[in-house]
């Protein structure tokens, strides 16, 4: 899904470079401004566990707004869907993510240990796609944008996805993100992270003019156009799944 300018992402490293350049020369110290999640457990892990798994595909990709808002305490009702924002380019894609793009039309697949089930009727291929996903016994909603990328790009390009999902979409004032950054020096890592203005008042907050959400902090907004969402119940009768409503 493009932004609403029709901007692409540029495909930089910038972030992850800098990472690494800091890393070298002052040792275990991070610049990056992270928060501590105030939800753990499998809630926390069948994110963590997406991230690895395509990191693994060599897609740069992040996980921002309401659900990486929750994880961060922010919000007091769990999200409906982990929505994953990545980065595309076209060139030759490999099987897996093929698959999962649904490049190659897949019903139903698995990526290590998360099993995914495609839902067609809200998917719009290329742009935005749907799945039902089941990590152990935890089964959630899983929504992926697609947005353009200048270049072919990686995950070391996933801190500059983040900052550039922030500052680019109608979501902008889903000031929070999880993601896993890549290192050369540290090694490879999940990392918690927020929008420097996610939570400054004044007229250089992060404000939206429009909340459906709520906060248990009302300096942080999450916009989607004004319109509330109803609850996304699948009821599905495959036995990859069992019958759920989120």
């Amino acid at each position: 899904m493009d932004s609403q300018n029709r901007q692409y992402f540029d495909g930089s490293t910038s972030f992850t470079d800098a990472h690494d350049d800091i890393q070298t020369k002052a040792g275990n110290i991070t610049w990056l401004t992270e928060f501590s999640p105030c939800v753990e457990g499998p809630k926390e892990r069948i994110a963590e566990s997406l991230l690895w798994a395509f990191h693994l595909l060599g897609l740069c990709c992040t996980i921002a707004g309401k659900f990486a808002m929750y994880i961060s305490g922010r919000l007091v009702s769990r999200p409906d869907v982990i929505t994953i924002y990545i980065a595309c380019h076209p060139q030759k894609w490999s099987a897996d993510i093929s698959v999962l793009l649904q490049k190659q039309r897949t019903p139903a697949f698995s990526l290590n240990s998360l099993n995914f089930l495609f839902v067609p009727e809200y998917s719009l291929p290329g742009k935005m796609l749907h799945y039902v996903i089941r990590y152990g016994a935890e089964i959630r909603a899983l929504r992926i944008v697609c947005t353009g990328s200048v270049i072919s790009c990686g995950p070391r390009s996933n801190i500059d996805l983040t900052h550039y999902i922030w500052s680019t979409f109608e979501y902008y004032c889903a000031n929070y993100a999880i993601v896993l950054l890549p290192s050369h020096t540290s090694g490879d890592k999940i990392v918690y992270v927020r929008r420097y203005q996610a939570e400054i008042g004044g007229e250089s907050s992060r404000f939206c003019g429009q909340c459906v959400c709520i906060t248990k902090n009302r300096r942080t907004y999450y916009d989607v156009g004004g319109k509330k969402t109803s609850n996304l119940c699948f009821v599905l009768n495959n036995p990859f799944f069992k019958v759920c409503c989120l």
